[in-house]
């Protein structure tokens, strides 16, 4: 075939994961065994946490930009009386919603389409049921929603990384002891005092003044 390199030929069959499309030179895909959670923050007493990064596909992000979040404010309802209530002209024909539950009077619904997410969330922030004497809350779907907790962000100044070692990795590194690393002030990296790293961690008021760890030998 033509019209493309070697290294990404569609027939090509990649020595190193088994898939086709690639050659083992140009694979970037993780092994089995390299699916390792990072440790994080450990050096922050009782705040540390193991981190992996969100791998959801396109079509999973797609799903949940038309999902809604229903939950149930005042009274007692099941997921059939929902269905009912929302099945029952909200949307017109053609169109059918099935609510599943995924906590204590919460449950999760699929629109046709985000801006009907965004129709209904602004009209549905107290949304009485017809069918039911039913107090709801509409609210778009979020990573945290099942979550037991968020991180929370903060940007530390990092000191006392020797000169002739600083770099955007090693201050990475550092940031680990503490918290995920998730961004930095490139124009602090060589500033004499400090270099300043926005982390994520369980408690943005729980960061040690002091944080120890062994850079090379």
């Amino acid at each position: 075939m033509s019209g493309h390199l070697v290294a990404h030929c569609p027939t090509i069959r990649c020595s190193r994961c088994d898939k086709l499309g690639h050659s083992i030179h140009v694979c970037q895909n993780l092994l089995l065994w390299q699916y390792v959670a990072s440790m994080c923050g450990f050096q922050s007493s009782g705040h540390g946490f193991f981190y992996f990064p969100d791998t959801s596909t396109p079509k999973q992000l797609k799903e949940k930009a038309s999902t809604v979040i229903i939950t149930v404010v005042e009274g007692v309802v099941s997921g059939r009386d929902i269905e009912v209530e929302f099945n029952g002209g909200f949307f017109g024909a053609g169109w059918r919603c099935t609510a599943r539950a995924i906590g204590p009077k919460q449950f999760s619904m699929r629109f046709p389409n985000p801006k009907e997410v965004e129709r209904a969330c602004y009209w549905g922030k107290r949304m009485e049921m017809k069918t039911k004497e039913v107090v709801l809350n509409l609210s778009p779907w979020s990573d945290s929603v099942r979550a037991t907790a968020q991180l929370q962000k903060a940007w530390v100044r990092i000191r006392n990384i020797p000169f002739e070692k600083r770099c955007e990795a090693h201050a990475f590194y550092v940031a680990s002891l503490v918290g995920m690393p998730s961004g930095i002030d490139s124009s602090t990296l060589y500033r004499p005092e400090y270099v300043k790293v926005l982390i994520g961690c369980r408690n943005m008021d729980k960061i040690p003044e002091k944080a120890e760890g062994c850079l090379g030998d």
